[in-house]
């Protein structure tokens, strides 16, 4: 069918309008020689999202020719319709308000109409509009009425499959926004399937972006790397240059939480070229201009005159026009700059509007940063009351998002960055004498995940997740079978150091990926564990201290800003807090020991055993310096109120789980010469396991309190048997399970009878992937 003659006009017109001026004044002496029907309206909707991502200020200016072509045909549908498309083109110039006031117009008449299916298509775009205008609770809602309505038209029609996925994006960024990251993350994950059902790339690329900024928001910081990797290649390759910037804006708000400054810079110059290359809108340039500056004051760069005026200006348009997030965002990032100034009353008048901004969008997340902010202002100003108040809903805020995570590595990961929170509620508590609180707050940054594990039962996963998490596995070991069969034959050919072709390690990366994304579904279905509403359950003194006996006591060691700290628990008493010195000073002296030991065995591996035999009295002589170095760092200061306990329970905190504190030297002996010493992960985890075991023997009798030994050399791994010869001496009657008998299966059958359980075996790390490291 040939087009109509202003149609043909219209797009030579489009093609080379220069700037929003020109189009305009163009568009205004064409208008009069168009048709005012509803098939001119349709026409114009259809051109109109053809500039959606690359030139949106065209996308609007035909929109307003549409709106105008409606009202002179005096023709409800082609009303509505010109106000969705008009809403359409608004939101890709991210003007959020006017777009919902355009969307609201265009619902009303298709609501009088009856229209039920044009209203669903039309609200895909309103969901997103009401999600940034602070209304994200609403957006889920509508999103849920539309969704059936989408899902049974995608059966007949493509475009409202696309339509679908649209949806389900903008279901996941109201998520995001309620600080509810997992149902974003399974929104996204759904439009990111419908996209390869459909085989379009670019929604596929698309949906990657939000799946690595939302990931990224999780610190999952290398998942998120790959997938905006992957998206803004997809986007190079295609020249979606729009799409562009926001992957080169992506990564830089990535590393800029990331820590990895120069990346981000990089990443943001990069973004604004593009963004100046596409005359990227007003609105887009300042979101830009706010997660730079954040970026840069994430850096400690506050050099220069731009920052604040940047700052300034993002503020207003996001209050003119939205979206509410970024409002609340720019006003915290003022308030930080002021804070960093020194200029305080201007640092609170800024965090205020944000609190408010967070208060009335339930932005848990922003509430998070104002609340910490203001408390850092409140000790610092001295109010300690109003600080511990405010680190309190600080950390609130924290624990709520975190209580939405279902998936442990996004809880674990979640948590990196919010520890400093904790550690100035602790630091406070110390300042005002508290003890029981402060050692109560160490204690919620003890294994968290470990603690919600044990304190909560565990729903069976979905029997469709489960499914699939197999499907996975079998496919990955599937594909390890085959690479170590090409590496072993590569071997016996002679080759001295054999590699994959890149076929088989493609292969396995992405099957990788997949077990991992399959794994994460798979935990999300699992629903009771880790849900401990509002706070973690966490063992007060008082609570672990009847479990203690006479001869024990806790060591509980904890960090806070760049110091080390302790509280020593026992039955009777909390002694502390005790001082124990710089990190700094301790990190150089655990670096001295571990070279001492590595060289040693470096030498042991390159001269044999004999060797190390020959000399090992020497080394320990040597060695011994070092050791003594670190007892008179983390024990000294305390080694006096040790001295009548000959039982110790050690619960290290951060690089203190690197140390052998068995291995340490107190000037006479070392101490696995004179104390019983445990390590334990926190004072809750070893209460909760010792309360589990005298219930448990309460009902049962455990009829052996041997070891169960199981032990696997793989082959070739000699010093397994030895170490299991060893164990038979010292217990010639307690069972062993080697090579074929080691099963999974008997394990789980035998291992409840046992009160210790010895597993021998070798340990792969995979430093490229921490998740899929295994033991032989």
């Amino acid at each position: 069918m040939e087009e109509a003659p202003w149609v043909k006009q219209l797009k030579e017109i489009l093609a080379r309008a220069s700037s929003p001026e020109h189009l305009y004044a163009e568009l205004k002496a064409l208008s009069p020689a168009l048709p005012p029907a509803l098939e001119t309206v349709m026409t114009l909707k259809g051109l109109s999202s053809e500039f959606y991502y690359s030139t949106p200020w065209k996308a609007l200016a035909l929109t307003d020719l549409a709106v105008e072509i409606a009202e002179r045909a005096e023709h409800e549908e082609a009303k509505a319709l010109a106000w969705w498309t008009r809403a359409n083109a608004l939101i890709f110039l991210d003007r959020y308000q006017e777009a919902l006031e355009a969307y609201q117009e265009a619902r009303r008449i298709y609501q009088r109409q009856g229209r039920r299916l044009a209203e669903a298509r039309m609200g895909v775009g309103m969901v997103a509009a009401l999600a940034y205008m602070g209304e994200p609770e609403a957006a889920i809602a509508l999103a849920r009425e539309f969704e059936p309505v989408l899902k049974a038209a995608s059966a007949f029609f493509r475009e409202d499959k696309r339509r679908l996925g649209g949806l389900l994006n903008n279901t996941g960024v109201a998520y995001e926004l309620l600080g509810q990251y997992e149902e974003a993350l399974e929104a996204y994950e759904r439009k990111r399937a419908l996209t390869i059902e459909m085989g379009e790339a670019i929604q596929q690329a698309r949906a990657e972006l939000n799946i690595g900024y939302l990931l990224t928001q999780l610190n999952a910081f290398p998942e998120a790397e790959q997938a905006l990797q992957n998206a803004r290649n997809t986007f190079e390759e295609a020249e979606m240059w729009n799409d562009l910037v926001r992957a080169e804006f992506d990564l830089g708000v990535l590393y800029a939480r990331w820590g990895r400054h120069q990346e981000a810079s990089q990443a943001f110059r990069r973004a604004y070229r593009a963004a100046e290359a596409v005359k990227a809108p007003p609105t887009q340039m300042a979101e830009l201009s706010l997660y730079h500056a954040y970026a840069r004051l994430q850096a400690g760069d506050l050099a220069g005159d731009d920052l604040l005026p940047d700052l300034m200006e993002a503020a207003q348009i996001f209050v003119r026009f939205g979206p509410r997030f970024e409002e609340g965002i720019a006003h915290l990032l003022i308030g930080r700059y002021f804070l960093e100034k020194g200029e305080v009353a201007k640092a609170r008048e800024y965090l205020d509007r944000a609190s408010n901004v967070a208060q009335e969008t339930g932005g848990v997340w922003l509430a998070y940063l104002v609340h910490r902010l203001l408390g850092t202002i409140a000790e610092a100003t001295g109010h300690p009351e109003e600080a511990a108040h405010r680190y309190r809903e600080a950390i609130a805020c924290v624990e709520t998002i975190r209580s939405r995570l279902f998936v442990e590595s996004f809880r674990t990961a979640f948590m990196a960055d919010k520890r400093e929170v904790y550690e100035d509620l602790i630091s406070l508590s110390m300042q005002r004498g508290e003890k029981q609180e402060a050692f109560a707050w160490v204690e919620r940054l003890k294994s968290p995940v470990l603690v919600e594990f044990l304190a909560s039962g565990i729903e069976p996963a979905g029997d469709e997740e489960a499914a699939a998490l197999r499907r996975s596995f079998s496919r990955l070991n599937a594909l390890y079978r085959e690479a170590r069969l090409h590496l072993a034959s590569a071997g016996q050919r002679g080759e001295l150091a054999p590699v994959l072709p890149d076929e088989i390690r493609q292969a396995i990366a992405a099957a990788e990926t997949e077990l991992k994304e399959d794994f994460w579904r798979w935990e999300r279905s699992r629903k009771g564990v880790a849900h401990c509403r509002g706070a973690r359950l966490c063992a007060l003194p008082s609570q672990i201290q009847p479990l203690l006996d006479e001869d024990t006591v806790l060591i509980q060691y904890y960090t806070v800003r760049g110091h080390l700290w302790a509280f020593l628990l026992s039955h009777h008493s909390l002694e502390g807090p005790f001082h124990l010195g710089a990190l700094s000073d301790i990190e150089k002296a655990l670096r001295r020991f571990e070279a001492d030991w590595e060289g040693f065995l470096e030498l042991c591996a390159g001269y044999g055993s004999e060797y190390g035999r020959r000399y090992l009295k020497t080394f320990l002589d040597t060695t011994k310096q070092e050791a003594q170095t670190l007892y008179s760092l983390l024990l000294g200061p305390i080694a006096k109120a040790l001295s009548s306990y000959p039982c110790w329970l050690i619960s290290p905190d951060g690089l203190l789980y690197s140390v052998p504190f068995h291995a340490l030297y107190d000037g006479n002996a070392f101490l696995v010469e004179r104390y019983e010493i445990l390590d334990v992960p926190g004072a809750t985890v070893w209460a909760s396991c010792v309360e589990r075991q005298r219930q448990y023997e309460k009902v049962h009798r455990v009829g052996h309190p041997g070891p169960l030994i199981f032990g696997y050399t793989a082959g070739h791994l000699g010093g397994i048997q030895k170490e299991i010869e060893a164990l038979r001496s010292l217990f010639p009657h307690t069972p062993v399970r080697m090579e074929g008998e080691a099963t999974r299966q008997r394990w789980l059958r035998e291992a409840r009878d046992y009160g210790v359980i010895h597993l021998a075996a070798h340990g792969r790390f995979r430093e490229d992937q921490p998740a899929f490291s295994y033991l032989e």
